[in-house]
């Protein structure tokens, strides 16, 4: 299998979807987003991934974000599943109709979310969330996990959107950190504490991290 994978953020990668890729047999296609147009058509792959990004995926004033939805748009035509994560699921789900937009309040932390009887093959985390956007249920999609402020997975066919971050390392939450310090602070979130928690959840979060990916993956190639 061959997965292309839209990084739109270079501090946003693939980090722990490599592994059960590589373990699986999944070669991986790195684009940035001024690159998509020189891809040619989704069904040359068997996989398209659209990961995070600071921008939103509702401002088409971006000027990759249109190119980039069209794409995923074909990818679904083409029966090329799709799996987006944050940003990623906020274009899947745009992409499949439904609306993406200005959350009330971001949503910042380690949560464990609320599940379906669906999805018991996800771990319930806690997984960390990270967005300031939000997105409805697009249609015919079957919600798997929320939290009280948020959509946070759904599948619609073999597509997967994924609001929050497994894929994000401590060092990439640090990072993360060390950008947002002070927006973060002004949202009252405390830094240190965030901090402290994520190298806290670190182990956790990788082992759960690699269930879910090996998990959707699998299904995949069912």
């Amino acid at each position: 299998m061959k997965a292309v994978v839209l990084e739109n953020d270079p501090t946003c990668p693939l980090a722990r979807v490599e592994g059960p890729m590589a373990a699986r047999g999944i070669s991986a296609e790195i684009v940035a987003p001024g690159e998509i147009g020189s891809l040619g058509e989704p069904s040359h792959y068997d996989l398209a991934i659209v990961l995070g990004s600071d921008d939103s995926a509702y401002d088409d004033s971006v000027s990759w974000v249109p190119e980039e939805l069209a794409y995923v748009r074909r990818a679904i035509e083409s029966d090329v599943p799709v799996l987006g994560i944050c940003f990623g699921a906020q274009m899947l789900a745009r992409a499949l109709g439904a609306e993406v937009r200005k959350a009330d309040a971001p949503e910042v932390g380690w949560k464990t979310m609320t599940r379906a009887e669906v999805a018991a093959w996800m771990p319930p985390g806690p997984w960390l969330t990270w967005h300031q956007d939000t997105f409805d249920w697009p249609p015919g999609a079957t919600p798997l996990a929320w939290t009280d402020a948020a959509p946070q997975a759904f599948s619609h066919g073999r597509h997967l959107g994924l609001q929050f971050h497994p894929e994000a390392t401590a060092e990439m939450i640090e990072q993360w950190l060390q950008v947002d310090r002070r927006t973060l602070a002004l949202e009252g979130v405390d830094h240190d504490a965030l901090l402290a928690e994520t190298r806290g959840q670190d182990r956790q979060a990788g082992e759960a991290a690699t269930i879910l990916f090996e998990r959707y993956f699998d299904q995949l190639r069912a």
